[in-house]
């Protein structure tokens, strides 16, 4: 890679699962939040606060590539996608917290 993609540096913490980092579920919800420009990457399973962890971007870079695709998405925005391997799809994210999106993949 020879530019980094995302609009963090590699190393800034981001938002995931428990599910996604200790299971192995794939990612299948990216947000980008409009408030404050972090990012939420999840499994589309978890629903609760305790299920989230942060890592390094990075790390789940590493985890799935394909998640390079959609570093551009602009903030206020999610990418979605039905299953591992399929293509991502993306919008306008109309909620913006991540209690409240944890899981929703509407």
């Amino acid at each position: 890679m020879k530019t980094w993609p995302f609009d963090i540096a590699p190393m800034t913490p981001v938002i995931t699962t428990r599910q996604v980092l200790d299971d192995g579920l794939p990612i299948l919800v990216v947000l980008h939040f409009l408030s404050d420009g972090s990012w939420g990457f999840l499994c589309g399973t978890a629903d609760l606060e305790e299920d989230g962890e942060e890592v390094p971007l990075l790390e789940l870079v590493n985890l799935d590539r394909t998640l390079l695709k959609i570093a551009d998405l602009p903030r206020g925005w999610k990418a979605w996608r039905p299953a591992r391997g399929k293509p991502w799809n993306s919008a306008i994210n109309d909620a913006d917290t991540l209690v409240e999106t944890i899981g929703d993949t509407e």
